[in-house]
């Protein structure tokens, strides 16, 4: 997802087992971010992991992104509103992690409270051209 009003890209990440320690995703994120940062000129990229996963959060802290506390209230909040209510978060912990780009200018944490605290999930999803049905990811 992407907070187009302030610059802000969403990472979530799943990988099947099989798959797991070969840098797949690791590799894909750091993906993601060059083109959050050099494309879309997004000012700061968060990962979402949840809390029991450590080898999601290792990707996070591998490619630099610091953990962020306090905004599982907002997490629980977005999520079940962009899944319409059909998955429940209220038993599940998350960490978040925040990369922000080298020119970025704002600071995270004030981005952070603006998407969680202010915002719809209805004024930040921006449909792309060809699907008004589907929010932009990067």
């Amino acid at each position: 997802c992407i907070d187009w009003e302030y610059s802000v890209g969403y990472i979530g990440y799943w990988l099947a087992p099989d798959y797991h320690g070969k840098g797949i995703m690791t590799t894909a994120v750091q993906m993601l971010i060059d083109i959050g940062f050099e494309d879309l000129k997004l000012h700061h990229v968060d990962i979402t992991t949840r809390r029991s996963n450590s080898a999601s959060k290792a990707v996070a802290k591998r490619l630099g992104f610091e953990p962020q506390p306090n905004i599982e209230d907002g997490i629980r909040s977005i999520g079940s509103r962009l899944t319409g209510g059909f998955i429940s978060f209220a038993d599940v912990q998350f960490d978040v992690f925040t990369l922000s780009s080298p020119t970025s200018t704002t600071l995270a944490s004030e981005q952070r409270r603006n998407f969680f605290f202010q915002r719809e999930c209805s004024k930040i999803m921006k449909p792309s051209k060809s699907d008004h049905t589907h929010s932009n990811t990067i």
